[in-house]
């Protein structure tokens, strides 16, 4: 281990003290002109960094005392010196006003410049174990970088009240602390993004989001964007300020390489997810976004605002987005919007308590669904089932039937959201209900099946549909409603034959045994926009109920009514109500407390893998399992016991899978390729381009292989810009074995020089545009050459034409 210790001197003069004897051991005058400000040891590349007065950095070979590389990009005098271990980048700071990011390797130009600063730079510092570059200047101004895209992503000081004649600074990453010293010393506590706190993000999370085609969650907080690693659950990557005002909505495309953010001033944008750039701009809504949506596999985007106003536009790529449809049947603020591309419809639900729906096909009104008392939570579709699950505030969740069912727009069934009492559910559809509902601020439906434990320790199999709900108290529960399902003939449909029969006027209604010919209800199309349909008051008993479309009605009493009926009801009657004896329909599976007694603000379903994950008001993002077994809670000072099932090996297969699809998707059909020259393989080469050029299978005579071979050696000449590299290198390997000793010699030097032809016109020998006098003489170098026979395949006439004029 070397024990040197270096120093600079104001003359410019580089001393090296051995530290063994105290000696001098080694100086260096002349190398700088003026005074060495700052000296940086770069244990990468074991070279000794020097900042001078003069401008100049240079780059010390330790044990020679030799510059080996010199960096000149700052006009005045350089004073700090930074590196990052991380990102192999060295970091200089001087009196003209910006700092430099060098590649230590190339002494030419620096990687970029960060401007900024309006005053010279005292220092510039990496911030240990993060991307983050921090400069400062004399006036008393930081500004922070990030190291992955060199962008300002903050900057504080600068003011009469902290300081004004700055001169260094340090940074102590055990107390989280930043220590600025002039004529006093002021400390500043920052926020380590990357550990600390037991919480997704100390702001609190707008939403989060899950991309399954490169394994990565996004979670939204006021301008931000911050990723994590699936796998992991390790935050890496934060995008500040993205928007110019708080993001209210978020949604990720659906090739996952870029996210669409709505903002509090009813903007809409595209990002790139890499760097946050603004890709596209969409028709801005009169007010702040409420939520967004896609519809997978188009370039289709909805978009709501709280002024009830719905729009679908299209992500046009390069060109700008184009606005397709507008929407304005809603009388107040949208809080929900859920598309089914089978069914063709978007549904939208609102503060005015009414659901919406849309015809995408169309692009029209479709109808409204108004029987509500509270307001519109969650909407989701089972489009199999031709159904639309509506949750509101209420603690409702109801079934409607959607089109192309011939009973469509009608509530089939509904239960309530109750809490548990005494280690029991009461019923969940007993009318007057035996305690109030717990409002739904979540929902989302399944199709998959589960599987638990029954009490026996055999494993049970729960069929279809599924209904995860998400609480105002923060609890995560799973339904199943499959019993529902089979008593009231809601199976699996034929969607698309129920299109066909709609369209073509033969469609039977499975409850009325008539044929429905352009039937409509008080909810049909034909009702206008401000028209709503009639509400439901009390249940609809059994022998009221008109079909099995209102076996069930939709009992939407408000909660003063059930509270004063619950005055007079048996305080004990709720703990003998189990959801075994008395709801038969439906069955509470799972229940797990997920956000600490906190309301949630959002719920996903996961694809690949499937799996849940939800945003609570406690500022936490959590994963969870099928059966809301926890998976892990993305928090600042990762969670150790993060087993998110995301599978990067396999994830990365099927990318490099799909990647092998395209390539083979784009190759030309009619390209001429020629088979490999087989060794050991029972078929020979020349039964092989036979099948090639005549599309024969017979095997032929030994005698007919020298034929087979001219015949593919003449289609390479006819069409040389179709043939790779590899067909004539097998060619000539072909004549190397004699198999076309008797071609004609001129063939074969036709074909050597359409080989050299083509390898000649893919050389670029030159990065950099050439001057014209540069292109001029290149040009004459290519006659002379051609000339004297010097090019006899075209090699210097290729590079001449390659090269690019200034």
């Amino acid at each position: 281990v070397s024990r040197s210790l270096f120093s600079g001197a104001i003359d410019g003069t580089l001393s090296r003290w051995d530290l063994n004897n105290m000696t001098l051991a080694d100086l260096r005058k002349g190398n700088h002109k003026k005074a060495i400000n700052d000296l940086l040891m770069v244990h990468d590349i074991n070279l000794l960094a020097s900042a001078s007065s003069d401008g100049s950095i240079l780059m010390w070979d330790t044990t020679m005392m030799k510059p080996k590389k010199t960096f000149k990009g700052h006009k005045k005098g350089t004073f700090s010196l930074a590196y990052s271990m991380d990102y192999h980048c060295l970091l200089t700071a001087g009196l003209d006003q910006e700092a430099l990011v060098w590649n230590p390797y190339v002494e030419r130009v620096p990687i970029f410049r960060l401007k900024g600063h309006t005053h010279a730079l005292c220092g510039v510092s990496i911030v240990p174990g993060t991307p983050q570059i921090l400069s400062a200047d004399v006036a008393g101004t930081f500004r922070l970088w990030d190291m992955r895209s060199f962008r300002c992503v903050q900057s504080f000081g600068g003011n009469e009240t902290t300081l004004n004649d700055l001169n260094t600074f340090c940074i102590m990453p055990p107390h989280h602390r930043l220590a600025a010293g002039a004529s006093r010393v002021i400390l500043h506590d920052y926020m380590d993004e990357w550990g600390g706190e037991s919480v997704t993000d100390t702001g609190g999370v707008t939403d989060a989001l899950y991309n399954p085609t490169v394994g990565e969650f996004y979670t939204i907080s006021k301008q931000t964007v911050k990723t994590w690693n699936a796998n992991t659950g390790v935050l890496f990557k934060v995008l500040r300020d993205i928007t110019q005002d708080e993001i209210t909505a978020a949604c990720v495309a659906d090739n996952g390489r870029k996210i669409y953010l709505g903002d509090a001033k009813g903007r809409v944008q595209s990002h790139g997810l890499q760097n946050g750039a603004v890709l596209s701009v969409f028709d801005q809504h009169p007010t702040d976004i409420s939520c967004l949506s896609i519809w997978k596999g188009t370039n289709k985007v909805f978009s709501s605002s709280w002024d009830g106003t719905v729009k679908i536009s299209t992500d046009e790529g390069s060109r700008p987005p184009q606005l397709k449809a507008e929407f304005k049947n809603h009388r107040d603020g949208v809080t929900c919007l859920r598309g089914s591309p089978e069914l063709l419809l978007l549904a939208s639900g609102s503060t005015d308590m009414q659901v919406v729906l849309y015809d995408l096909k169309t692009m029209k009104f479709e109808t409204a669904l108004s029987r509500f008392q509270h307001v519109i939570a969650a909407v989701d579709f089972l489009p199999k089932r031709c159904l639309l699950v509506v949750a509101d505030q209420g603690g409702h969740i109801s079934f409607w039937r959607m089109r192309p069912h011939p009973d469509q727009w009608t509530c089939i069934f509904h239960f309530r959201n109750l809490p548990i009492i005494n280690g029991v559910l009461p019923s969940v559809t007993e009318v007057p209900p035996p305690t109030l509902a717990v409002p739904v601020c979540a929902l989302r439906v399944s199709e998959e099946q589960l599987f638990r434990q029954s009490e026996d320790g055999e494993e049970e199999i729960i069929d279809p549909p599924l209904i995860h709900t998400a609480d105002s108290k923060g609890v995560l529960r799973v339904w199943t409603v499959s019993a529902m399902c089979k008593k009231r003939g809601v199976h699996a449909l034929d969607v698309k034959d129920l299109f066909e029969q709609q369209r073509s006027g033969k469609m039977t209604s499975p409850t009325r045994g008539k044929t429905v010919r352009g039937q409509r209800t008080a909810a049909t199309r034909g009702t206008s926009p401000g028209t709503s349909s009639p509400r439901l008051g009390k249940a609809l008993s059994p022998q009221n109920s008109i079909g099995a479309a209102f076996l069930t009605g939709l009992d939407l009493e408000s909660e003063n009514d059930i509270a004063r009926s619950l005055d007079h009801q048996d305080p004990t009657r709720s703990q003998a109500v189990s959801v075994a004896q008395s709801d038969t329909e439906v069955q509470l599976l799972f229940e797990e407390e997920g956000h600490d007694d906190a309301g949630i603000i959002s719920m996903y379903l996961t694809e690949e893998p499937n799996a849940l994950m939800t945003t609570g008001l406690d500022r936490r993002v959590r994963t969870w399992s099928s059966q809301l077994d926890r998976l892990g809670t993305l928090m600042q000072s990762q969670d150790r016991h993060f087993k998110f099932p995301f599978d990067p090996q396999a994830a990365q297969e099927v990318r490099l899978q799909a990647a092998a699809e395209l390539l083979e998707y784009l190759a030309p059909e009619n390209r001429l390729r020629l088979p490999p020259i087989p060794g050991a393989s029972s078929r020979s080469a020349h039964d092989m381009l036979l099948s090639l050029s005549s599309g024969k299978t017979k095997p032929t005579k030994k005698k007919d292989a020298e034929k087979a071979w001219r015949v593919t050696a003449e289609q390479v000449m006819q069409a040389p810009e179709d043939v790779e590299e590899d067909d004539f290198r097998m060619l000539f390997e072909q004549m190397e074995r004699g198999s076309m000793a008797g071609y004609p010699l001129e063939s074969k030097e036709r074909l050597v020089k359409i080989s050299k032809a083509l390898q000649a016109k893919q050389m670029v020998h030159r990065a950099n545009a050439l001057s014209k006098e540069e292109a001029f003489a290149a040009e004459r170098l290519a006659h002379a050459m051609a000339a004297l026979g010097g090019d006899d395949y075209g090699t210097y006439a290729a590079m001449a034409s390659s090269l690019k004029v200034r």
